[in-house]
């Protein structure tokens, strides 16, 4: 039902595989230091990264099976320095927190899409999200797609919202 991501300072990609398993990639200066630790328990998948000094440029590739995801699965991913993209999702709840990197999300589905960045880019691309809560301290917020309720905040960049209908709310 829900997946919960801790990392530090990755890129982190997450797409849909082929087949119905979950697969984890790791690309680049992995060590036994600085690697995630990945675990499954009351349907919560949790990949989750111990340490807290790491300066190497990695990439994390989490493949899900879409028969795995439903539209009343959560993705909540807290990032402290990297880029987060995430696409083709159906989902009830996303939550992205990432305190300096980018993070782009590309033809997806939510209820709810609760996305903060302390410094860096937000990019919303062909998406359907009935709530869009974006907040940015410094950096600017895109967003294109069909949303009912949009409150995007920013407090030094620009805010660019395109919706493809009216919105249902303030």
């Amino acid at each position: 039902e829900d997946i919960s991501i801790k990392l530090l300072d990755e890129v982190l990609k997450i797409e849909k595989s082929n087949d119905d398993k979950v697969y984890i990639e790791l690309y680049g200066s992995w060590d036994m230091k600085n690697e995630p630790v990945f675990s499954y328990k009351n349907n919560i998948l949790l990949i989750e990264q111990k340490n807290t000094t790491s300066f190497y440029h990695k990439l994390l590739v989490l493949k899900l099976p879409e028969n795995a995801i439903s539209k009343n699965t959560n993705l909540n991913v807290d990032m402290k320095s990297g880029s987060i993209e995430l696409s083709q999702f159906d989902l009830n709840k996303l939550s992205l927190s990432n305190v300096s990197g980018s993070t782009k999300v590309l033809e997806s589905k939510f209820n709810v899409a609760d996305i903060n960045n302390v410094s860096g880019t937000i990019r919303i691309e062909n998406c359907d999200i009935t709530e869009l809560k974006t907040n940015s301290v410094s950096g600017s917020i895109y967003a294109e797609g069909t949303f009912s309720k949009a409150d995007s905040n920013v407090v030094s960049g620009g805010i660019s919202i395109t919706n493809k209908k009216d919105f249902e709310k303030d």
